[in-house]
């Protein structure tokens, strides 16, 4: 699932362009980012952190990442999870 700030029909729009096989949630009063810790970067730049939870099956946060500019590295370090908890599964 992913979570932004966006509004409900940027994330349609975005979730069609990009095929997501998975659910976005428009969190437009921040509640959701604020009961996770993710908040604006250093509390100064009007620019809010892109962090990403793995987590499994059982529930159980297997990787949290923290990258605001950093994208690649960001998605190559989730995808390293994410095949490591596959692996992990079976």
């Amino acid at each position: 699932m992913g979570v932004s700030r966006d509004s409900v029909e940027s994330h349609e729009r975005f979730r069609a362009e990009h095929r997501l096989p998975f659910p976005l949630v428009s969190d437009g009063d921040g509640a959701i980012s604020r009961r996770f810790g993710v908040t604006r970067l250093w509390g100064l730049i009007p620019l809010l952190k892109r962090v990403t939870f793995v987590v499994d099956a059982g529930g159980v946060i297997r990787g949290i990442f923290h990258h605001e500019v950093a994208i690649e590295r960001h998605l190559s370090e989730v995808r390293e999870c994410l095949e490591d908890s596959r692996a992990g599964a079976r």
